[in-house]
Parts: C-alpha cells; structure tokens; sequence
C-alpha cells in the first residue's frame, strides 16, 4: 500500500517521506527540470534502514522516472528471480 506523506521544508517533519511504500523509501519532484541526482541524493540521506531509497521525479507534462543505483536494481532483480516472479 502507498500513502502520502507531509509536504514540507526544513525540520522535523523533512524526516516523513514524501510517500510511504513498502520496500522502498522515495523522494518525490514534480518540477519545471527536476534535479534527478539531488532528489536521489535526498533520498539516500532520509532513507531509513532496510528500505531502498529512490527518486521519483517528473517534469512538467513529462512521463514520471524512478530512480534507484545500479547496486540497489541489481539487489532487487536478483531477489525477485529467486523467488521466481517472472
């Protein structure tokens, strides 16, 4: 299930996710040119221990990407092959 978080800026609430997913911890932009590395960046800072952080960005009219490292896709693939989820 995914639930929205607290839009904010600054202090305690920067610790609430933008959304509230299950295995991963993301970072949400929607702007003119989103930074995808700062949200990414962002992300990795408030991701809390056993999540996978990632950015979901998306530009004004644009298709929305989601953003994760290579190490973290490689970690996520593996396990869902070996659960044999094909």
């Amino acid at each position: 299930m995914v639930k929205r978080g607290i839009q904010t800026r600054g202090g305690e609430a920067d610790k609430i996710p933008d959304l509230q997913m299950p295995v991963f911890a993301p970072e949400c932009k929607r702007t003119k040119q989103p930074n995808i590395r700062r949200a990414y960046e962002q992300a990795v800072a408030a991701c809390p221990e056993g999540k996978i952080p990632c950015a979901i960005t998306q530009a004004n009219r644009d298709i929305p990407l989601f953003t994760l490292s290579f190490d973290d896709m490689l970690d996520f693939v593996a396990e869902w092959y070996e659960r044999g989820e094909k």
